[in-house]
């Protein structure tokens, strides 16, 4: 009888660690904001673009807590827990996408840190730290800047630098990340 109890106590606790909650804030691997509210018997999915376009769709479960289903462009899509902070998102012809729980601070591979040329003549190396950014900038003349910021989407960060004024912010272009992005610079 003993082990009998501890046989249901050990598959009740299994079961229950496999169970998922996906409201709040995913990103897309597309690099599209995912927001999803669910119950015991709906999901709903609210996608905004990376242009800031936003489109809701109404979804169910397939198996309460760990796969649910939605309709989008009249495609069906599957979504499938991969772990508490990941989902896989699938349909028949179409590229699958990776969520993220969160916001993630690359675009599509783009990592961030590197060596770039504004187009204000400054050099400016970049360090991507998660969840923070370091900036340090040399401008043309020579002089040197030191700033940190932090993403504020999947595709722009801010940063300051001490010394200057207001916060500044970089957008990187989502259409060729290696090219860096668009922002100020002292």
């Amino acid at each position: 009888m003993k082990n009998l109890l501890f046989f249901f106590i050990v598959v009740l606790t299994s079961w229950t660690a496999w169970a998922h909650d996906p409201g709040g804030r995913w990103t897309s691997s597309s690099g599209a904001r995912v927001d999803l509210w669910a119950n015991m018997e709906q999901v709903t999915v609210t996608v905004t673009t990376q242009e800031g376009q936003q489109y809701r769709y109404n979804g169910r479960w397939t198996r309460f807590s760990d796969t649910f289903q939605y309709t989008a462009n009249q495609l069906l899509y599957q979504a499938a827990f991969q772990g508490p902070n990941e989902i896989v998102v699938t349909s028949p012809g179409q590229p699958t996408r990776i969520w993220t729980r969160g916001s993630t601070t690359t675009v599509q591979g783009f990592q961030a840190s590197g060596l770039y040329s504004s187009s204000s003549g400054s050099t400016v190396q970049i360090q991507n730290q998660k969840p923070r950014i370091f900036v340090t900038i040399v401008n043309p003349q020579g002089k040197r800047f030191e700033g940190s910021g932090s993403w504020i989407s999947p595709y722009r960060f801010e940063y300051t630098v001490p010394g200057q004024s207001g916060k500044a912010v970089c957008t990187v272009n989502a259409r060729n990340p290696n090219e860096g992005g668009r922002g100020a610079t002292p």
